[in-house]
């Protein structure tokens, strides 16, 4: 081959990673359209964010086993490339459609299951529904990093680095489409257009990387730039391959385990904004494209692969239990950053920045080892260069597995069982557990394999006995929220503040969100709380008037009999208010299950309203409910948080008011609580604008400084005073009344 060839043949590979950057970003960018698409119809649970997760990583496990045997059969690997790249494309340009007719299949189906009232039968379908949409695309997408390395390696002792970058490049593409997804292009064109503008650039990619194969006059054989010496340089054992794919799975495992726990984590630091949350994964996976990057320089001058594994799973160990103490002073360090940059309008995006940077210094050193630890176990499970695409299939399909049940597991089982806490430690154990097997199976010397697992075990021994549990209440102290901050105190001193005063009676790290409730002493005044991912959303004091105002304003104007939905359990405070009244029925939606389970606390201010047969709760997405329920009701109260919440914005849509006009019976009132604080004019117009769209009658009730209630009906409301004059009076209604200090 000549020289001029082999340099062509350079930019070739020079120009096909550059695809993969790009293939890797509209990946993401699908991820998070795909998250938006689905949760419209099967909510935003966190047993539905399971699903979309599971399906998702489950069609990229199967696609990247079987597109790497089948590579390996491949003359022209780059034109397969392309072949995927452009099925990617041309499906996803359909996937609005898609979804559309699979989401009215999904509504009617579950409609005449009863809907939420039979919870097996929802979740199965929102499997399903998961399942047959997202299948075929992520099948393909997995396929895209076996078939690249199998035309990049040609050489074996140049696969692992081969292996690295190519790891580390889709995953810097991942990074930029998440943030793409996350910061700007939903909101900015919307999530149609996303979906249609990556699958363009799929298409092209696709197109780009065929020309190039078409373009280059080198016969595509499997292995082109070596000789035949060159096809089996290593002969790796079969307990080097068992140590590979061991790797492999624990440390998918345990990457989600981490991903988990830190988000549930910072949740209650930085809120639950969809910024805050595409923060923490931007720097997750930073992380991870840092640490392939970092081994791909290294890979070839390692000369024990077994014991390198092994140092990085003790160093992902170590690295977390040093960063262990820290977490707790995070609110501080919040605080600290908000007194020099303000979270306002004109310092957004350099208060998230400092967030981001926050996020990556507790992440960036395990994930770091993280990422290094996959490319070098695929390396390792490597030994000939012609079965590369089987090797990498192998490797990254069990990785992948280990990541899905990592998810499922710590999501759905350890958090809500141990805490964050203690599934943290339970991840630094399985670290150096995994790197004593890796030590045991090694070539090292017994000396080295004693002192690194005793200081290890001396490590966890001294994590468990000196550092102190967390301080619940200061983690939940909602700090993102502070503002106007003139002096900021010691770290003991702000701690002791957030304390003074302040009781936690009730705590969870559910599955849907972490959930407390807190008592707070003001004199002889005990105040009851009702924490949410840090921030609070209902009270026994400070909301009372809209609570109840909610539950007693739509039903004093309308008809206050028949059937009644609240969206929002909350303290029950509303749900108890409106059973004051003779409503027929009273549904409840709800979709944590934490907030159901302590709400006994609040049984004295919502007037025991649970017992009362009237009331049901459905533990769903209020989207999702409304669209798989056929019930119809005189009144709807929709009380969710604020709209700057991931997945709460929803409830603020055209598509969701238009939901409760169809779910509402004729002369049917809507009463939607909105808030004045935090909030632009321009939101606060947007709010009232789509409500207006929907419903041509359309009033503003002031419930306290901070709070509206915006009444909604599809005719006018027959507003008479005398009529509500006469409603006060009735017993139950005038004691609920004067609660509030109405008289």
């Amino acid at each position: 081959m000549s020289y001029f060839k082999q340099m062509k043949y350079i930019n070739i590979k020079t120009a096909t990673v550059l695809l993969f950057v790009l293939s890797g970003m509209c990946s993401l960018i699908y991820e998070v359209a795909w998250a938006k698409y689905l949760a419209l119809l099967i909510g935003h649970s966190g047993y539905s964010h399971m699903i979309v997760l599971a399906t998702f990583m489950g069609g990229l496990a199967l696609g990247t086993f079987f597109w790497g045997k089948y590579s390996d059969k491949v003359a022209n690997h780059l034109q397969l490339y392309g072949i995927i790249e452009i099925a990617i494309g041309v499906y996803c340009l359909a996937y609005p459609f898609i979804i559309g007719l699979a989401g009215n299949v999904f509504i009617h189906t579950a409609s005449s299951f009863g809907g939420s009232g039979n919870q097996a039968v929802q979740q199965a379908l929102k499997f399903i529904l998961s399942f047959f949409t997202l299948i075929l695309p992520t099948f393909l997408m997995g396929g895209t990093l076996p078939v690249l390395t199998k035309f990049v390696s040609k050489k074996i002792c140049d696969s692992g680095k081969d292996i690295a970058v190519l790891y580390s490049i889709n995953s810097l593409g991942a990074l930029i489409g998440t943030g793409l997804a996350g910061f700007f292009l939903i909101r900015k064109v919307g999530v149609d257009n996303t979906v249609w503008m990556a699958a363009f650039f799929n298409i092209w990619i696709g197109i780009t990387a065929i020309a190039i194969s078409k373009s280059e006059k080198l016969k595509f054989q499997s292995n082109p730039l070596v000789a035949h010496n060159d096809l089996k340089q290593d002969i790796i054992s079969e307990s080097a391959s068992r140590i590979a794919l061991i790797t492999a799975l624990a440390s998918g495992f345990i990457a989600m385990l981490y991903e988990l726990s830190w988000i549930k984590l910072l949740s209650n630091i930085l809120g639950s904004s969809t910024y805050s949350f595409t923060m923490m994964l931007i720097a997750f996976i930073s992380g991870i494209a840092l640490g392939s990057l970092v081994v791909s320089f290294m890979i070839n001058k390692i000369k024990n692969r077994i014991s390198f594994l092994a140092t990085c799973q003790f160093g992902t160990a170590l690295s977390m239990i040093l960063m262990l103490p820290l977490y707790e002073r995070l609110p501080y360090y919040l605080v600290k950053i908000s007194a020099q940059i303000p979270n306002t309008p004109d310092n957004f995006y350099t208060f998230l920045t400092c967030e981001f940077l926050l996020c990556f210094a507790i992440m960036v050193l395990p994930t770091i080892f993280s990422g290094m630890s996959l490319p070098v176990a695929s390396r390792l499970a490597i030994n000939d260069i012609r079965f590369v695409g089987k090797s990498i299939g192998g490797i990254f399909s069990i990785n992948t597995i280990g990541s899905v049940i990592g998810a499922l597991v710590t999501g759905l089982v350890l958090i809500p069982a141990l805490g964050i806490k203690s599934t943290l430690e339970l991840g630094i154990l399985s670290n150096g557990l995994l790197g004593f097997v890796i030590l045991v199976m090694s070539k090292v010397s017994m000396r080295l394999k004693l002192g690194l697992t005793s200081v290890f075990v001396l490590l966890i021994v001294g994590c468990k006995l000196f550092l102190p549990d967390w301080n619940q209440n200061f983690l939940i102290s909602g700090v993102f929220r502070t503002i106007n901050i003139q002096e900021i105190p010691s770290y003991s001193e702000l701690k002791r503040q957030q304390n003074e005063g302040q009781k936690i009676v009730w705590y969870r790290e559910g599955v849907n969100a972490n959930v407390a409730v807190r008592e707070s002493t003001f004199g002889d005044t005990i105040q009851k709380t009702l924490v949410i991912n840090g921030k609070t959303d209902a009270s026994s004091m400070a909301d009372l008037n809209t609570q109840v105002l909610l539950g007693q304003i739509p039903l004093m104007l309308g008809n206050n009999t028949g059937h009644a939905l609240v969206i929002g359990l909350g303290s029950g405070i509303t749900c108890g208010s409106v059973l004051r009244h003779p409503v027929e029925a009273l549904d409840v939606v709800e979709i944590a299950s934490e907030v159901v389970e302590c709400n006994h606390y609040f049984s004295n201010e919502n007037n025991h309203f649970i017992s009362d047969p009237r009331a049901k709760i459905y533990i769903d997405d209020a989207t999702s409910f409304l669209k798989t329920s056929s019930k119809k009701y005189n009144c709807i109260i929709s009380e969710p948080s604020n709209p700057w919440i991931a997945g709460i914005s929803d409830l603020y849509s055209v598509e969701f008011f238009n939901r409760c006009k169809s779910q509402m019976n004729t002369g049917g009132v809507l009463a939607q609580w909105f808030h004045t604080y935090d909030v632009s004019n321009e939101i606060f117009k947007l709010v009232l604008n789509t409500v207006s769209e929907v419903f041509p009658f359309v009033s503003i009730w002031k419930a306290t400084d901070a709070d509206i209630i915006l009444l909604a009906s599809v005719t006018p409301l027959s507003i008479s005073f005398n009529e509500m004059e006469q409603k006060m009076k009735e017993p139950l209604i005038a004691q609920e009344l004067a609660r509030i200090n109405m008289y």
